[in-house]
């Protein structure tokens, strides 16, 4: 452990390091606030992306994320391999 330092472990053989209590969240928090806007629709699958996916308006976990980012996520499509971007905003009836 490094003071002010977070690990955040990724699906296979690395891990994200960044400062404390900084995450994806925070530059999307910036750039929701520069283009004046309220919400967002976010796609991930490690541990990295859990708190964007707890902030977004809709959370969606691929298919092969893993189960802790399944388990917070608003829907859970396939695969990224398996056009699952596509399938949730199919489902989702944004296209």
């Amino acid at each position: 452990e490094i003071d002010g330092i977070h690990v955040i472990p990724g699906l296979s053989t690395y891990a994200d390091i960044v400062l404390k209590d900084y995450h994806k969240y925070k530059g999307i928090q910036y750039l929701l606030k520069h283009l004046q806007m309220d919400s967002y629709i976010a796609f991930g699958d490690s541990l990295n992306d859990v708190e964007m996916l707890t902030h977004a308006a809709i959370g969606v976990a691929m298919g092969n994320a893993h189960e802790d980012v399944k388990a917070i996520a608003d829907y859970v499509t396939t695969k990224v391999s398996e056009d699952g971007i596509l399938q949730a905003l199919t489902s989702l009836h944004f296209l």
